[in-house]
């Protein structure tokens, strides 16, 4: 940090935007208050030493730095949020049509439903499979029928267990 004069200062790659950005018809608002902010920062107080103009110069690119940390940490995690709900959408249109192809033909027909669910479920699920010839009675179609309930309810719990306290 060398000081070239009394209002203006050699500064290297540690600010994060040029000065002809303050009257760019692009530059945001931050930018053009960082630059106002700067602009304060460089002035010379009268009454004060090179060594205190030194100190408040050198605490302004402090801080000028930790925001730039700061931004790019938020832009990163952005980042990864935004591919992680890509990933959710880009599974949840696979898995839409998967069920939709396995539901095809059965609508309606709870048992033709019960006795296939095991194709659209992962192999770790734990579900397992039920012929038709187990589902003839009603009171069997109805016992399946609330287990898959259950079921659906615990990968839900576990969907947002996994969410909420393993993150």
């Amino acid at each position: 940090m060398v000081l070239e004069s009394s209002t203006s200062v050699a500064i290297g790659s540690s600010w994060p935007f040029s000065e002809s950005s303050e009257h760019h018809p692009g530059s945001t608002r931050r930018q053009r208050q960082n630059l106002q902010l700067r602009a304060i920062c460089l002035q010379e107080v009268e009454g004060e030493s090179e060594e205190r103009r030194n100190a408040r110069l050198k605490q302004h690119m402090k801080t000028q730095e930790r925001m730039a940390k700061a931004l790019a940490e938020k832009t990163q995690h952005d980042l990864q949020s935004q591919n992680e709900q890509e990933e959710k959408h880009r599974l949840a249109e696979t898995l839409d049509y998967d069920i939709k192809r396995w539901a095809t033909g059965k609508e309606g027909n709870l048992r033709a439903l019960l006795s296939s669910v095991q194709h659209v479920l992962w192999p770790e699920c734990g579900w397992q499979p039920v012929s038709l010839t187990d589902l003839i009675t009603s009171t069997s179609v109805k016992k399946k029928y609330i287990a898959e309930k259950v079921f659906d309810l615990l990968k839900e719990a576990w969907n947002k267990f996994n969410t909420d306290e393993l993150r």
